[in-house]
């Protein structure tokens, strides 16, 4: 725009005869303007500028600008106003840009050529008696750039603040991410035990009273777990780590488990519960089975709730169709108590409800519906609501699905058949630590005909492996819990997959059981070595599917199949974010004992010395072997004091040494040497501190 204004006031100064140049000296000065305009302008529509040093082409630009209304201003006269206002707003607009010291090297550029203009113009091309009216123009300038100074001053120390806030608001966000990891995994392990004891004993001959309370119990606890998974969900959408995961399914029967789980709701109340397919919706789909089940779930548990007579109706068409793809529209209508339009704006934010008293009467977080429209929007389509007070309800889902193509494998919607002669005389060992969990997980696998052991930990499991060869009776499959004392799930899959007297569990399925549900969760898995992952609390066709899965005929097929592509280099994940030595974590593995702390460190120190010696002699020799078995000496005894950085950059060492990559190994020669110290200084300095 300023080009554009700038070249008319060199049009107007040519042809008012008010400019040294003539017709033709104009039109170089607007092929120059304009030549090095488009320039820029190309510079930014392909995203030079993003190549560039920031602020790189900002500063360019007021640079341009400023020199050449410098030079159109010494080329004419009684335009001074105009060539000052274009003077100055490059500078206005460069300050929210550009730092303190390029704005004082641009304001002594800025008026040491002015000042040379103006004595250009006034003694060579226009003398005039002008000359005191154009120092007092330069001194306004001056004086502009002066007080722009300070502001620009005041704009970078608001725009530091806003980049401390930024930073420490994405370290707030992190925190909260680990904290809700951990809270899934602290809630959904006692959860699983309550519903899964829970299923088992309803199973049992029970009188009438005894079924009630229990189905009540269940109920209740369903109704938590769902509670929980609306607070993790909403969590992951805020932190945008929805991810999608499309499977084929079949529409009609992914809407009869839907209405089935609040026919007994709907019985109660005597509501009719329909579902209507139009013929043009195809029988199988691909999408993501699992979220389009979540939006329903939300949808038709919330039409069952509001409604106290009358009737809850699903109706599903075809909305759009295209080669590949189509859009479903999903209507749920219900006769319940109705919306007011006040509300129905508000309705799908965060912690909404109708009105205050709805969660007194109804129960609820006020997540479903926000959550409902994100994963729907996620899917490529929308929710929207028609509603009026005392009649009822109509809510509205549109969402993307492509044309399933058959494959082979389980598919959802696809019940996998389990019998006690399905896996009759497969072994299973379940490494779980929690007592409530090994005796659901032992029922449930007894219950499919399944010879089921049981490890305390890590360690253990690594024993009852090697038992297991020496015994001629090795184990078909390994269920492992991801968190536990002594080694973790993650610790000991690696272990399991590196040692060579374990070779025959190399490509043995290694099933995580784990109750968190955040992002990266399943790629942590993957690193570890592990083959398929499973979310607690287990449900029966999970557990069905999954074991049909990988002890069926069929080729076994893994959840972690579309990372494997694209899975990054192994690398040290968590070690930024965990300290180099958990002394409280080592405190409580030995029943808060501190003079155990104290022996288990000196011994730890002892052989910390020799243990990096090893290290340093097989990466000399090039002894691939030497240097796998010193790298997991360290990890695990690291790993065992708690001394989580040191054992995380062991296992990358492991790592490199089990594949022969002599490049990686070399380069974290340095960082083994300033781990080792600094873990040393660590453990040193808290035991003479404390202790003496």
């Amino acid at each position: 725009m300023a080009a554009v204004f700038l070249s008319v006031v060199l049009i107007y100064a040519s042809f008012q005869h008010l400019a040294i140049y003539d017709f033709n000296g104009l039109l170089v000065l607007l092929l120059i303007l304009w030549g090095i305009n488009l320039a820029v302008i190309g510079a930014i529509l392909f995203d030079v500028n993003l190549h560039a040093a920031d602020p790189s082409l900002s500063l360019f630009q007021m640079y341009w600008g400023t020199t050449f209304s410098v030079v159109a201003l010494a080329c004419t006269r009684d335009l001074d106003a105009l060539y000052v206002i274009f003077i100055l707003l490059p500078m206005v607009f460069g300050i929210f840009r550009i730092t303190v010291s390029q704005f004082n090297f641009f304001g002594i550029y800025t008026v040491t050529v002015l000042l040379f203009a103006v004595v250009i113009r006034d003694i060579w091309f226009f003398p005039s008696a002008n000359f005191a009216k154009d120092i007092f123009m330069w001194a306004i300038v001056g004086m502009s750039t002066f007080i722009l100074k300070s502001m620009c001053n005041s704009i970078v120390k608001l725009r530091n603040r806003l980049t401390e806030k930024n930073q420490e608001l994405e370290k707030a966000l992190e925190a909260k991410g680990l904290f809700l990891a951990n809270m899934s995994h602290e809630i959904r392990t006692p959860m699983n035990g309550v519903l899964g004891m829970l299923d088992h004993v309803l199973k049992e001959n029970l009188d009438q009273s005894q079924r009630k309370y229990l189905k009540i119990a269940k109920s209740s606890a369903s109704s938590l777990l769902t509670v929980i998974n609306d607070i993790l969900d909403y969590s992951k959408i805020e932190a945008g780590k929805m991810d999608l995961d499309p499977v084929d399914f079949y529409v009609r029967e992914l809407l009869d488990e839907v209405m089935a789980i609040f026919s007994s709701a709907a019985i109660e109340k005597r509501l009719k519960l329909n579902v209507f397919v139009a013929g043009n919706v195809p029988k199988k789909l691909n999408a993501d089975c699992g979220k389009l089940r979540q939006i329903l779930n939300n949808l038709v548990g919330n039409a069952v709730k509001f409604t106290s007579r009358g009737s809850v109706d699903v109706r599903v068409d075809v909305a759009g169709e295209s080669e590949k793809q189509l859009e479903l529209i999903f209507r749920i209508e219900d006769t319940g108590i109705g919306i007011d339009n006040e509300v129905v704006d508000s309705l799908f934010e965060s912690f909404t409800q109708a009105d205050i008293t709805t969660t007194r009467k109804y129960g609820g977080t006020g997540l479903g519906l926000a959550i409902a429209k994100e994963i729907s929007e996620l899917m490529g389509g929308g929710v929207s609501v028609v509603s009026r007070p005392g009649y009822g309800s109509t809510f509205t889902v549109n969402i993307f699905a492509c044309k399933s193509e058959d494959s082979e494998g389980l598919k959802a919607g696809e019940r996998a058949e389990c019998t006690q002669s399905s896996f009759a005389g497969k072994r299973v060992l379940l490494v779980e630590d929690n007592a409530t969990n090994q005796e659901v997980a032992c029922l449930s696998l007894e219950t499919l005909g399944l010879d089921a052991d049981i490890a305390e930990n890590g360690g253990d499991a690594l024993d009852k492996l090697e038992a297991s060869l020496k015994n001629e009776r090795p184990y078909d499959l390994i269920f492992m819990d991801c968190q536990m004392p002594v080694l973790d799930g993650y610790q000991t899959t690696q272990i399991v997959r590196a040692d060579k007297n374990l070779s025959h569990y190399k490509n043995v399925p290694i099933i995580a059981l784990t109750a968190n549900a955040m992002s990266g969760d399943k790629e942590k898995c993957l690193r570890a070595g592990m083959s398929d992952y499973m979310c607690k609390p287990l449900a029966p066709d999970s557990l069905c599917a999954m074991l049909t899965n990988w002890l069926g005929e069929a080729p076994p097929k893994s959840n972690f199949d579309d990372l494997k592509n694209n899975q990054p280099e192994l690398k040290s994940t968590e070690s930024d974010i965990r300290e180099v030595w958990d002394y409280e974590a080592l405190l409580n593995v030995v029943g808060g004992k501190a003079d155990r702390v104290k022996r288990l460190v000196n011994s730890f120190l002892t052989s910390l010395d020799e243990m990096e010696r090893n290290i340093f002699l097989a990466l000399g020799k090039n002894d691939s072997e030497a240097l796998r078995q010193s790298a997991h000496a360290l990890k695990g005894a690291a790993a065992n004091l708690r001394a989580n950085k040191l054992s995380d950059l062991a296992g990358v060492l492991e790592s490199a040494a089990h594949d022969v990559d002599w490049e990686t190994a070399t380069s974290l020669k340095l960082d083994l040497t300033e781990m080792v110290n600094g873990t040393k200084k660590e453990m040193k300095g808290f035991v003479e501190s404390q202790y003496g």
